[in-house]
């Protein structure tokens, strides 16, 4: 694969002059479907062609999109066509059919598959967009991502629960082209008795095996698991390096349970045929941010750290826990508070200021971290994008005054909905960002600048003291300016 960062280009393909474009070439596209925060929509067009085929769908015109993947195939018939014409007028009948995609913290990627050799080859190949978003949380999504934590830390699973037999059905794996490829053994959950559900103890199936499989498979197979149960937590652990198009073996645990408290013996699933892997993408060095940060601030000491557990902020909680975890002797951190922006509550009635949904904890143990952070993402996942950071801030600076740093980690999708209460913090308040890879949220370093506090990415940290009016500044891919005590975008000069 290579990977070429174009600017002059944005103004080309339709987007955004404060935006870039990430031009990739690759065999054959496929999508990154794994991790548990996000999900991905296509929308065709065909070969040489940029009419879309398909609507984009309602569901999706409100909520937060993260990245959009311009996919075609470098196979030209004649050495004179205008890909990058096409690739225009593509990109131009896109965003006139999409209104949500004005936000500067999108990504945009130009990907081109170069396995065709023919017109009719390359005709078979996928043509359009693919747009990824974050959907709207809900109580099965967040156990999801949930699961996905627990998995990633090894963290025990406590809940006790029974086994017997049952019968099992065969699922068959084909690809896109009906071509079976593999099957596999899945439980058919059979209702507990009267007796049975009235015993003093949550009722969780069990259901482990073995599978020597293709990732594509193992991902199939554990989509077909999810599809048809509430999944209370996954955990695999896989034998060797995984390679796409190898095979490698995956031994899985899942633990299910359902409203009528249905039970399952363990089950082996079998033949060729995809796991919650998140052993490749969940290195993105973009989730160490929290880690980052803190190892290069070792004057950080006494912190009272703040942290977004929102839906769709699991992978960098994840591994802000497993840092914790690993560092629980340090004296960095003495406590936390977690916020869900409300406990579920409706945005109509959610009043700034008072939204609620913050839950602190001392920095005793491990386990009392976690489980209070677990705690509060079940109470409520966020989902309206606006939420209650700074009102979070106040409350634990209030219940913890004795913490000498005030650290915020922050998702940089999603604005604070009660930035006119900043003038209450009296410490400086770093922001740890997360998610600020391609673009940065200025209401973040507008809430830093005024706390006299700081910015922090995976890779730099930005002391807003030495910010200084009319003065360009980067973070991250951005430019920004200072202009009237107001943080404003500026053009690179």
């Amino acid at each position: 694969m290579k990977t070429i960062l174009i600017f002059i280009l944005t103004i080309t393909l339709g987007v955004s002059a404060q935006e870039y474009v990430n031009e990739d070439t690759v065999n054959v596209y496929s999508e990154n479907t794994l991790n548990p925060a996000t999900k991905s929509i296509r929308i065709p067009v065909n070969f040489n062609e940029s009419k879309l085929l398909s609507e984009i769908p309602d569901e999706i015109e409100d909520l937060t999109i993260e990245k959009v993947e311009l996919v075609y195939t470098t196979f030209k018939e004649s050495q004179d066509f205008d890909q990058i014409g096409l690739n225009q007028n593509r990109m131009k009948t896109f965003k006139n059919a999409f209104s949500n995609l004005d936000s500067p913290l999108i990504q945009w990627n130009i990907i081109g598959q170069s396995s065709a050799r023919t017109a009719e080859a390359a005709k078979e190949y996928f043509h359009g967009f693919v747009v990824y978003y974050r959907p709207k949380p809900t109580k099965e999504s967040i156990e999801h991502e949930i699961s996905f934590m627990d998995s990633l830390l090894g963290e025990p699973f406590d809940t006790h629960f029974k086994v017997r037999d049952v019968e099992t059905s065969t699922t068959k794996y084909e690809d896109r082209s009906s071509t079976f490829i593999a099957s596999y053994d899945t439980p058919i959950l059979m209702p507990l008795s009267e007796k049975e559900k009235n015993v003093d103890e949550d009722c969780i199936a069990a259901f482990s095996g073995t599978m020597n499989v293709k990732p594509a498979v193992f991902k199939h197979f554990q989509d077909s698991i999810l599809s048809l149960y509430n999944c209370k937590r996954i955990q695999f652990t896989t034998e060797g390096e995984l390679k796409e198009n190898e095979k490698s073996t995956y031994n899985f645990e899942y633990y299910l349970i359902k409203e009528d408290c249905y039970d399952v013996k363990y089950i082996t699933a079998s033949s060729e045929a995809e796991p919650f892997y998140a052993s490749s993408w969940i290195q993105n060095a973009d989730y160490n941010v929290v880690q980052e940060a803190f190892e290069r601030n070792p004057q950080w000491e006494n912190s009272l750290v703040i942290i977004d557990v929102t839906g769709s902020m699991s992978p960098y909680i994840g591994k802000t826990m497993s840092w914790v975890k690993a560092t629980q002797d340090s004296s960095q951190i003495s406590a936390f508070v977690f916020f869900n922006d409300g406990d579920a509550t409706p945005h109509n009635k959610k009043v700034t200021g008072r939204v609620g949904g913050i839950y602190s904890v001392i920095n005793e143990s491990f386990s009392s971290v976690y489980s209070e952070m677990k705690s509060t993402m079940r109470k409520g996942g966020g989902g309206d994008c606006p939420e209650n950071n700074v009102e979070a801030t106040i409350k634990g600076t209030d219940e913890f005054p004795e913490c000498d740093e005030i650290i915020m980690v922050a998702d940089n999708w999603a604005t604070p909905r009660d930035m006119k209460f900043t003038s209450q913090l009296k410490k400086p308040v770093h922001v740890i960002l997360c998610g600020g890879s391609m673009g940065i949220n200025e209401a973040y370093i507008q809430l830093a600048y005024d706390t006299k506090g700081s910015v922090h990415t995976i890779e730099e940290d930005l002391n807003m003291r030495e910010i200084k009016p009319g003065k360009q500044f980067k973070v991250g891919s951005s430019y920004f300016t200072l202009v009237n005590g107001r943080i404003v975008r500026a053009k690179h000069k």
